[in-house]
């Protein structure tokens, strides 16, 4: 289902483009950036990466059957729109899991002996990068002047630090879920200080603290390390390494947008939790 869903979000994405360009091209700074049927060029380029992992795996299974084309042609069209939609994130991360992806095939081709080896390293690596980037980067960054280069990333650095400080106003509970940046007396004060309006955190990880403190944060981590575990000795099922390779993209790009728990992520939450009950039955 999932995968029927990326198909025939690729073709009408492609169909607005050229047909109706004023809804699916975003005007950005004198530019015309490719959108599709989504609001924004980085929405599409995070569900593009989602949907060329996805169709491009699935199109193994389905090689010798017109449905295996179909998926393949579609996963290397949502490549495309990636690159269109110039969403520096989206690029980034696309390469580095297309990458990660050869490289957990050759290793199941070679009877995968070092799994909980690479595992552990992905988890400690996502973590170290987590940490760096919600709090020394806001000062590193901050402090480098190099001639008139956006060393901010898009006003992201600015975002995390206003975060961060009310953070350590509430840091067990947190604001409510999507109560802070819809709270009008936050956005002001932001606005009086930067001079532009943000509707989230540019963070998955500090979003969800906003929401719900350092105790929803655990959980969650929590329940993320027990899908992987759980996820990480069946690698050698197609829909299993799928999961895992998604899921490590979107923790990834959840460094720079906001979707770790919000409706760009729940239809692949519902996924990971339906293989997980069949799994259990078997």
């Amino acid at each position: 289902m999932l995968s029927k869903y990326f198909v025939l979000s690729i073709f009408f994405c492609i169909i607005i483009a050229f047909f109706i360009p004023q809804l699916g091209l975003q005007y950005y700074e004198g530019e015309k950036l490719l959108r599709g049927v989504y609001n924004h060029k980085n929405i599409l380029g995070r569900n593009m990466v989602l949907a060329s992992i996805i169709l491009l795996n699935f199109s193994y299974n389905y090689s010798k059957y017109w449905l295996g084309k179909l998926y393949k042609i579609s996963g290397y069209l949502a490549i495309v729109l990636v690159i269109c939609s110039k969403s520096f994130t989206s690029i980034i991360l696309l390469s580095l899991f297309i990458i990660l992806n050869r490289f957990i095939k050759v290793k199941r081709k070679k009877k995968w002996r070092f799994n909980k080896i690479i595992y552990g390293a992905i988890i400690l690596a996502n973590t170290l990068i987590c940490i760096i980037s919600t709090s020394n980067i806001v000062s590193i960054l901050e402090s480098i002047k190099v001639g008139s280069k956006d060393l901010t990333f898009s006003g992201r650095i600015f975002i995390w630090k206003f975060s961060l400080e009310y953070i350590k106003q509430k840091p067990f509970l947190g604001y409510g879920l999507n109560a802070f940046w819809s709270y009008i007396n936050y956005k002001k004060t932001f606005f009086s200080l930067y001079g532009f309006s943000v509707s989230h955190s540019h963070n998955g990880y500090i979003n969800l603290i906003l929401d719900g403190g350092i105790i929803m944060f655990a959980l969650i981590m929590l329940l993320i390390i027990k899908i992987m575990e759980f996820y990480k000795n069946k690698i050698s099922d197609l829909y299993s390494l799928t999961i895992v390779i998604s899921l490590g993209y979107i923790l990834s790009e959840n460094l720079f947008e906001s979707c770790l728990v919000n409706s760009s992520t729940y239809i692949f939450w519902v996924v990971i939790s339906y293989y997980y009950c069949l799994y259990k039955e078997e």
